[in-house]
This record gives structure tokens, sequence and C-alpha cells, in this order.
């Protein structure tokens, strides 16, 4: 550091370039910012290889002749969130407000997810399998209630996105 000789204080120069620097430091070259993104990829490599691992081991492209009970209403969820997660995302950076995309994602997923399961759930239902009519109304009701709460969700999202500064 330049110190002037006579009065013990930085130069204005050396003062300038130091503000400069630290405006650099809260950008986007931070090293919180730059250990975040590691970190980011690093998750998103091991989900990738995850994944891999898991097709390699259930190779799902082979044809069954009987799936259990509830694994279409899985592979509902599965391509419900997959689907809505970006468009959580993008609701988000409309929004100015990743954090409610990244919430909203996967409870539209979820809603949406669940409606393609049953129905995928129908469509591959077992004809020899005993009627339950047990069953059938805890899938009304469970319908109902995905449908209240996905409205609840839409009515706040509109709500946050009316309300927005």
């Amino acid at each position: 550091m330049a110190l002037n000789s006579f009065s013990g204080q930085a130069d204005e120069h050396v003062i300038i370039f130091l503000l400069q620097d630290a405006k650099i430091l809260k950008g986007k070259e931070s090293i919180v910012y730059m250990n975040l993104l590691t970190i980011s990829l690093v998750l998103f490599v091991v989900m990738i290889l995850l994944a891999v691992v898991l097709l390699i081991k259930e190779k799902p492209w082979v044809k069954r002749e009987k799936y259990p009970d509830g694994y279409w209403l899985g592979v509902g969820l599965g391509i419900g969130i997959g689907i809505c997660m970006p468009i959580g995302l993008l609701i988000g950076m409309a929004m100015d407000n990743i954090p409610l995309g990244v919430a909203i994602g996967p409870a539209l997923g979820a809603g949406a997810g669940s409606g393609m399961g049953s129905i995928l759930e129908k469509k591959h239902r077992d004809p020899d399998q005993p009627y339950n009519e047990q069953d059938e109304s805890l899938g009304k009701w469970l319908k109902k209630a995905a449908i209240l709460i996905l409205l609840l969700g839409v009515i706040i999202f509109c709500v946050l996105f009316m309300t927005r500064s």
C-alpha cells in the first residue's frame, strides 16, 4: 500500500483501487459465488450419474407383464416434477424471486404428475384385480384434495405476482 510519507494516510489512488476491487468481489467473481457454483455442478454430475445407474439397474425399457400397485403413479409424479421444475424456475426468474420458483415448480409438478399417474394407473390396471370400493372413494377424496391444494397454490402465485414491486 502506498503511504504518503508526510501524513501517514493512504494515497487517493490506492483508496480508489481498493474500492473498485471490493466492488469486483461483491459481483459474480466472488469466492462464495464460485464455491456455490462448484458445489452445484458437483451435485448435478452426481444426480446424472445416479440416474444413469438407476436406468441401467432397473431397465425401464424392458416390458413387464405386471407392474406393482403405485408404479404408474410414481412414473407420473416423476414426469410431472421433471417437466414443471424448469417451468417453476422460469416463473421465479420472471418474478425476480428464484427461490419462489424453485418452490412452485415441484408443487405444480406434483399436482400435474399425480393426475398423470392416476390416469396411467387406470390405463394399466389389471382386469383380474378385484374392485375395491374403499380405494375408489379414497381416490376421489385425494383427487379433490389435490385439486384444492393446486388451486390454492395458483391463487397464492397470482397474488404474489400481482403484488410484486
